[in-house]
């Protein structure tokens, strides 16, 4: 899964040193699903945190595990 190029399609800000980076994983130029992963910034280290990945056909599956009212609120309070 983790093998591919990584295309950034949202960061938001989690701590004073961490944002949380949602990646396009692409393979042989096709989406071949999703990486979600710490991005650190401290005096020690600055780079990627150990993530997970999500295949694309199970994206569908990823956020049915969030209520619908869950995700609604979320998108009207985004707006």
């Amino acid at each position: 899964m983790a093998n591919g190029d990584f295309k950034e399609i949202a960061r938001i800000k989690t701590t004073d040193t961490t944002d949380l980076v949602l990646s396009e994983i692409n393979k042989s130029g096709e989406v071949s699903g999703f990486a979600i992963n710490p991005f650190i910034t401290s005096e020690k280290y600055t780079g990627f945190g150990k993530g997970i990945g999500i295949p694309a056909d199970e994206l569908i599956n990823f956020l049915a595990m969030f209520s619908t009212d869950d995700l609604k609120a979320a998108i009207e309070q985004k707006q």
